[in-house]
């Protein structure tokens, strides 16, 4: 079975409660045992309760840190081998299993995941991806409305911001028509579109990438440089395809846009 996006959005809004709930009841323990003579239920406490502080991190990236994350669960590891076999044990074990699942789970799946009503890039789109309603007003046949969204991280993690590419189903939309033909023409047009956001979603990714160690600040301003250099190339193309009407301009940049796509 395939999941939705909305449907993992919610897994990981639920995993990320659940987490926040076991961090806090175990914290409350650490302070109840910290003030008790036995040491060691007060570090497993501790330790439990960072692990479920980490598996939240992870989730919203901005604050989570892989070299951070690997030293806790080697720590955790450690601690874990002179700890007497118990029930605390066994949640130690299973808690440093997930964030050692989690420590090589892609962030940029994580990020995907998390976005609702949305589509993340594909080189296929079809009609069904319009859902707007369209705007009786416009001289226009389709409109799409596609960006790159991302998130920078804050303490110096690698990649130091994840970006994504998505289309918005319920703000673009396409005036019906029984033109076979036209309406592949214009699906291509508009495929496009989606296309140069991903080309330029690229193009930040691969900057963002080679600025590693610089602050949240910098990062979002090469995002927002990629950002505008992308709506100016969309006006671009627009004009040079005449929105798609000129079928020799739409060909020719068709070949352009999907050497640059590989």
């Amino acid at each position: 079975m395939i999941l939705s996006n909305n449907e993992k959005s919610h897994i990981l809004v639920t995993i990320g409660f659940t987490a926040t709930l076991f961090s806090l009841y175990h914290f409350m323990i650490f302070l109840n045992n910290i003030a008790k003579p036995n040491a060691s239920n007060s570090i497993i406490s501790l330790f439990t309760t960072l692990l479920y502080i980490n598996i939240i991190l992870k989730i919203n990236y901005q604050y989570y840190n892989f070299i951070a994350s690997a030293l806790l669960i080697i720590t955790g590891i450690i601690i874990l081998k002179k700890l007497d076999k118990n029930k605390h044990s066994l949640i130690f074990l299973i808690l440093i299993t997930i964030n050692t699942g989690a420590l090589f789970t892609s962030d940029t799946w994580l990020f995907k995941s998390k976005m609702k009503d949305v589509e993340i890039w594909n080189s296929q789109i079809t009609w069904k991806s319009f859902k707007g309603v369209p705007d009786k007003k416009s001289k226009f046949d389709a409109y799409i409305l596609t960006e790159f969204r991302g998130l920078e991280n804050k303490v110096y993690n690698y990649p130091p911001a994840i970006l994504t590419s998505i289309l918005k189903p319920h703000n673009s939309w396409r005036k019906k028509t029984r033109d076979t033909t036209f309406n592949h023409l214009l699906l291509e047009h508009e495929q496009r579109h989606f296309d140069i956001t991903e080309i330029y979603k690229n193009k930040a990714l691969d900057s963002v990438n080679k600025s590693w160690g610089k602050n949240s600040n910098e990062i979002k301003k090469i995002i927002s440089f990629f950002n505008e250099k992308e709506n100016e190339y969309q006006k671009y193309y627009d004009s040079i395809t005449n929105h798609g009407l000129d079928s020799i301009a739409q060909k020719k940049i068709n070949i352009e846009l999907l050497n640059q796509l590989k």
